[in-house]
């Protein structure tokens, strides 16, 4: 039996496991967004900031190069909190979060959201594949290595207290 995506049931990457990893761990590699949301977005961001490309990425590059399929869904991952952000209901020309570093003025919300990227540390792809490479099964021993893994990249634990 194959999946969607071609694969062998059982041979590609694990998106039940993945994209709870991803949106856990996610909010570690964005830049341009205040300190303060990180948690917010870890615990509300999988509504949020959903977006197929996220899945489609990961599956149609995991046959070329895992790696490469994690970094692309981040990189999705990266265009979805964009484009969440976008959508919020916030009027036109209201003042976001980022100073313009020649004129040191504050930024619109708009000039604000354009600013946000993403960095994919080597810790974070490694924990994104090692979620993605879980057994389909749900292998309790696997999910608790990555939520160790998830633990130490994000400083927290699931509850969401500092540790």
């Amino acid at each position: 039996m194959k999946s969607e995506f071609g694969f062998p049931a059982g041979t590609g990457p694990n998106w039940a496991v993945f994209y709870p990893a991803l949106m856990k761990l996610g909010p570690a590699g964005l830049r341009g967004i205040p300190q303060q949301w990180q948690q917010w977005f870890r615990d509300e961001g999988s509504e949020w900031f959903w977006s197929e490309h996220i899945a489609d990425s990961l599956f149609v590059y995991w046959n070329y190069s895992p790696h490469q399929a994690v970094e692309q869904a981040f990189s999705h991952y990266v265009d979805a909190v964009r484009s969440g952000l976008t959508e919020l209901p916030v009027a036109p020309g209201v003042e976001g979060w980022a100073v313009c570093p020649s004129t040191g003025r504050l930024q619109t919300w708009e000039e604000s959201i354009n600013q946000i990227n993403g960095k994919i540390t080597p810790e974070l792809v490694d924990a994104l594949l090692e979620a993605a490479l879980t057994a389909e099964m749900g292998d309790q021993s696997q999910a608790g290595q990555s939520n160790q893994v998830g633990t130490k990249l994000t400083g927290r634990d699931d509850a969401g207290s500092r540790i």
